[in-house]
């Protein structure tokens, strides 16, 4: 049932971006308990970005490596990170594997 209206979904236009969604909901413990579901769960993935334009909330990494453009001045407009162009030269390593073991924790 789930594949035929996936298919039915992608058929339509980008704007049944919400149904898709309500259909990863929908079959989610399902889609769980298949096969390796961290493979599912990718294609589903890759489906939603392709057909609806659905980006995945950001990983762990992605969220760290923002922070800490933010706190060392990663680049961009500003020139360069912050203390002689290296953005890491600011962050105290023990407070940086701190944070690692926190966010590996969760």
């Amino acid at each position: 049932i789930f594949c035929s209206m996936l298919l039915r979904v992608c058929e339509k236009e980008i704007k049944t971006g919400p149904l898709y969604t309500w259909l990863l909901k929908s079959f989610g413990s399902e889609l769980s308990t298949m096969f390796k579901p961290d493979v599912v769960k990718a294609y589903c993935t890759k489906i939603g970005r392709v057909y609806f334009n659905i980006e995945p909330p950001p990983s762990m990494m992605s969220t760290l490596e923002n922070m800490m453009g933010m706190m060392g001045g990663g680049g961009g407009a500003m020139g360069g990170g912050g203390m002689g162009g290296n953005p890491m030269a600011g962050m105290n390593p023990a407070m940086m594997q701190q944070m690692m073991q926190q966010m590996q924790g969760m």
